[in-house]
Parts: C-alpha cells; sequence; structure tokens
C-alpha cells in the first residue's frame, strides 16, 4: 500500500499573509555548526544522476521517510493526487512554468500509525532565491518561515515546534526555467548517519545548464536555415 503524507502545504505569498503559529525558527549556513547544535543520526538525500533536461518522477523515489512535490500554483494542489517532483541534473526543481507560485514541499512519510516530526532540516538551496522563503508546518498548520533573500547554500533549519513538512516557495511569473533547486535534504532518522557529506555547490547551476541547452538549440537551428538558405541558392 503507498504511503501519502498527512500534509496540506501552501505556498508561503498566501501563508505569510495569515501570520505564524507560535513557533521559532534558527538558520546555520555551517554543515558542522549546524550538526553541533542538533546532534543525532541523519539521513542524507542527493539527487545524482537526473536527466537534462528535467522530467516529473515519484516524489518518493528518493527515500522510503520523505516524499517531494513541486506545483506552480496557490492552495493545496500540491497534495491532491500522487506527489511527483521535477528532477533534473543533481537537484530537485520548482516548476519550469508558472505564474502565480513556484513551490518545493517535503513531507515526512508516515510508517504504520506513525506519523514522524522533526524539529531540524536541512536544505542545499541555489539559484534565483529572491523573494523566496522556507517555511514548516504540520498537517497543513503553517508554523513559520524565513526569507532567502537572494542567499544560496547551506541552510539548517531548527524549530523550537516539531514539524512534519517543509516548503520552499517563490511568488510571481518567472522565466521559462525553474527559478530555484534543492540538490540536498537532510532529517534526522534512526537508519541516518552522525556526519553529513553535503554535496558541493553545482557548477555550473542547473538553471544554468538548461539556459545554455536552450541557446545551443537556438544557435543550431538558425545555423542549419542559414545553411539550407545559402544551399538554395538565395544569395
Amino acid at each position: 500500500m503507498k504511503r501519502t503524507p498527512f500534509v496540506q502545504c501552501w505556498p508561503l505569498a498566501l501563508l505569510l499573509l495569515t501570520g505564524p503559529a507560535d513557533a521559532a525558527i534558527t538558520v546555520y549556513r555551517d554543515v558542522q555548526t549546524y550538526l553541533a547544535a542538533v546532534g543525532g543520526l541523519h539521513q542524507l538525500i542527493t539527487f545524482e544522476g537526473g536527466p537534462t533536461p528535467g522530467i516529473q518522477v515519484p516524489g518518493d523515489r528518493f527515500s522510503s521517510e520523505m516524499t517531494f512535490e513541486s506545483c506552480a500554483k496557490p492552495g493545496p494542489n500540491c497534495w491532491q493526487s500522487s506527489p511527483t517532483v521535477t528532477w533534473f541534473d543533481n537537484a530537485i526543481a520548482s516548476p519550469a512554468q508558472g505564474t502565480q507560485a513556484r513551490a518545493v514541499t517535503g513531507a515526512l512519510l508516515p510508517s504504520g500509525d506513525v506519523h514522524p516530526t522533526t524539529t531540524s532540516l536541512a536544505l542545499g538551496i541555489y539559484g534565483n532565491t529572491t523573494g523566496a522563503s522556507i517555511g514548516i508546518s504540520f498537517f497543513g498548520e503553517f508554523f513559520d518561515a524565513v526569507r532567502l533573500n537572494g542567499e544560496t547554500g547551506f541552510f539548517g533549519i531548527v524549530s523550537d515546534v516539531a514539524f512534519d513538512a517543509f516548503e520552499v516557495g517563490l511568488s510571481g511569473p518567472h522565466d521559462e526555467v525553474p527559478p530555484f533547486f534543492i540538490n540536498g535534504v537532510a532529517f534526522p532518522s534512526p537508519s541516518g548517519a552522525p556526519t553529513l557529506d553535503w554535496p558541493a555547490a553545482p557548477v555550473p547551476e542547473p538553471s544554468t545548464n538548461l539556459l545554455l541547452i536552450a541557446g545551443a538549440m537556438m544557435l543550431l537551428i538558425l545555423h542549419r536555415v542559414r545553411r539550407a538558405f545559402f544551399n538554395d541558392g538565395k544569395i
């Protein structure tokens, strides 16, 4: 039987209008400082081996303990059907299209009658994070969010209230490439390790790869059109 998350994530642009519940988030920008603060074992999820351009894959492809979803509409649309996420290069990404919001969410998966929660989570986020935020929730109740203000890299999240889901969200229209992407997720797990071999920052970033591929394809098309034009004796 397929396990599904008991969660209803809303894009942060809407959640911030309602105000957070009584919770507070501390952010650590260094892996070792984060581990010193939280201790314990962590499961690290990386997303290596993805194709370019990206494809939609089941959200539980990468872990038996967490599922992911990417969506581009406000409201509970992320979890209305079987979760899927955009996967390419070594990251999962927000959708390439969407005029209202872009979001990548992750939720801890229930195991039998046990619904897991956590008070800490680590993310590697790159791309365009101007206007983006990281939010946490429990059973669809939004707790708190932190704005990224254009910063990228490692973000270790520690909350004083237990949560079961995160969302990285960004509102507004964007270019025809994913504005941001996540190349690593870590959370406390009995099956994890005491250290984190955090993936390096991708160079070039996946979104840059997509732009380079699109540009190369355009140049190839122009070259073929121009060659055909000259071969036909137009000039």
